[in-house]
């Protein structure tokens, strides 16, 4: 499933906690 850096963001952010990748993609943004 490497489609898109956002699908990977999104998978990240319902594995890892909301926390981190809410950073991650507030970063990315």
């Amino acid at each position: 499933m490497v489609k898109h850096p956002e699908h990977v963001a999104v998978a990240n952010s319902k594995v890892r906690p909301y926390t981190a990748s809410r950073v991650c993609l507030d970063f990315e943004v």
